[in-house]
């Protein structure tokens, strides 16, 4: 059983499909945009229960959040993720 419907904004690949994969394992649907523009329209056409939104996302500026909450009455979870593994220096290698 659907526990609800979620919309996650990510452009990292790998973050979205790190918490996509966490969150339908707990049983919720879950629809993706790559944008802030993207996420805008799905929060517009599709009735949500939360919308997980990265802050550093092309396009998800500060009023994203607010325009999702204000126009379509929707939770918002603002996050900022870095997953990427820094390069070390060949000085620093071992």
């Amino acid at each position: 059983m659907k526990k609800g419907k979620v919309l996650v904004v990510e452009d990292e690949e790998y973050n979205a499909l790190s918490l996509t994969a966490m969150l339908r394992k707990l049983g919720y649907s879950v629809d993706r945009a790559g944008d802030g523009v993207s996420g805008l329209d799905q929060l517009r056409r599709n009735r949500y229960d939360v919308a997980f939104i990265d802050c550093g996302c092309v396009g998800c500026v500060n009023v994203m959040a607010w325009l999702a909450f204000a126009i379509v009455q929707v939770p918002v979870v603002a996050a900022v993720a870095n997953v990427t593994v820094p390069k070390v220096p060949p000085a620093y290698v071992a």
